[in-house]
């Protein structure tokens, strides 16, 4: 049995799992700490 067969067969399954995902991932995009004004160091070069 390969996937898109279960997939298909078995399609609530695969509804469920999708909302899941969608709820996880929204979820964990809420939950990251983004800075408004990251500290940034650029790197230097110094030729002499």
């Amino acid at each position: 049995m390969n996937l898109p067969a279960l997939s298909i067969r078995q399609h609530v399954l695969t509804l469920m799992l999708s909302l899941v995902l969608i709820l996880f991932g929204a979820i964990a995009y809420q939950r990251i700490g983004v800075d408004r004004l990251p500290q940034i160091d650029f790197p230097m070069l110094s030729v002499t």
